[in-house]
């Protein structure tokens, strides 16, 4: 059984956010996306206190049946970089480098498999930046891309494709799209460069297709930077609040048939660079490095706090995180567990073992034998999970637990 522990929260409203948090996302929309981690893949359960302690305190008990495991998917080699998206029937890997780039998808269980319908694009040829990558239903793929190798100029395509049918998008690209369940399809265009954190001009939800009951409206002092519309209609996000004597970072969320909410994060959060959790009920942020899972509750901002920071974390729609471990070690430590935003504030975790040197030659990974640190984690359902690990000689090897 996994040792249940207190960890102290709190829910000191934030006045001012550090202009640095503009400066952080500033140099890439991915910002709100990507994470980072290292440590030790033994079975363990942890007992997690309310401050930092060392990792002596690590208990070693065995396993239990049942628990997930890790295993290889695929490699990508050396100078090509990666980035996990999360989609409604699965996940998408998006692959770019100075020879190309290529889009693979993983719907449900399924393997990842190439978009035939990419490969017949020019633009494949040149250096592209994946800003966004959005699903509407199980068969169209929304595609937003940044080309840099002019910089200052900077090239941008958005595409859409149905089966092997492509389709430019002129003019538009993308922070958002999702379908929701009354059948209309919602997007949330960047009219500038999307690169950078804020537009110039106000940001507006749109109807892409189908019919929308409502749409909300943004104020005209928020900028969002990291978004999440749901099939429900709930949107999601993080953005920057301006004033004339300061910048503040707020949570906002917009239920269908109620006013948005626009919630200031905590003063703990207040130099630090909060994430979107997408597809959680629970969590609505975290800080990978103070360790932090951020929800609503009564219409303000409540913390837990995780002893152990982590540099990847995902949170599925069963309540379940899952998070790597910042403890400088390889082979990485990853861990999954529960946290309860009650009085008590427990949390209860547990290690997944991941593929040994051994297991990941037997698998197919000829230069991802030594994995160096998780930087990437997508939750699709609990026993669903995709991870993107660094290994030791640049390459990149992606896995998925399994149950």
């Amino acid at each position: 059984m996994a040792k249940r522990v207190q960890v102290r929260y709190g829910v000191d409203p934030m006045k001012k956010a550090s202009v640095a948090i503009l400066a952080a996302c500033a140099a890439s929309f991915a910002c709100a996306q990507k994470p980072t981690s290292r440590a030790s893949g033994s079975a363990s359960t942890v007992a997690v206190p309310a401050e930092p302690t060392p990792p002596s305190v690590i208990d070693n008990t065995p396993r239990s049946k049942g628990s997930a495991m890790i295993s290889f998917v695929a490699e990508v080699p050396e100078g090509v970089e990666t980035t996990l998206y999360r989609l409604p029937s699965g996940v998408a890997l998006f692959e770019a480098s100075e020879k190309g780039w290529q889009l693979r998808v993983a719907r449900g269980r399924g393997p990842l498999s190439p978009v035939d319908a990419l490969s017949r694009l020019p633009e494949r040829r040149r250096y592209h930046q994946g800003l966004f990558v959005g699903e509407i239903g199980d068969k169209e793929l929304w595609l937003s891309l940044l080309d840099e190798r002019e910089f200052p100029v900077l090239h941008f395509v958005t595409l859409r494709v149905t089966g092997t049918i492509l389709k430019r998008v002129p003019g538009k690209w993308y922070r958002a799209l999702a379908a929701l369940d009354t059948g209309g399809v919602i997007a949330l265009p960047t009219a500038e460069n999307p690169a950078l954190l804020a537009d110039d001009s106000p940001q507006k939800f749109e109807r892409v297709a189908g019919t929308i009951p409502k749409i909300p409206t943004i104020s005209g002092d928020l900028r969002l930077y990291d978004v999440d519309i749901r099939a429900n209609g709930e949107i999601r996000a993080l953005a920057v609040r301006t004033r004339v004597e300061a910048r503040e970072l707020v949570a906002w969320i917009a239920s269908p048939g109620a006013a948005p909410r626009t919630l200031p994060f905590p003063r703990e959060v207040a130099e630090e660079t909060p994430r979107l959790v997408r597809g959680s009920a629970t969590f609505i942020a975290s800080v990978d490095s103070k360790g932090l899972w951020i929800g609503e509750r009564e219409e303000r901002l409540i913390i837990v706090k995780n002893a152990m920071p982590f540099t990847s974390a995902a949170a599925d729609r069963e309540g379940n995180v899952w998070f790597a471990e910042d403890m400088h070690q390889s082979p990485p430590r990853v861990w999954r567990g529960r946290i309860n935003f009650g009085s008590d504030g427990q949390l209860e975790a547990t290690t997944v073992p991941i593929p040994s040197a051994a297991e990941l030659e037997a698998a197919g990974a000829h230069n991802c034998r030594e994995l160096g640190f998780i930087d990437a984690i997508v939750t699709l359902a609990d026993g669903n999970v995709w991870f993107s690990a660094n290994c030791a000689h640049g390459a990149h090897a992606i896995l998925r637990s399994s149950t």
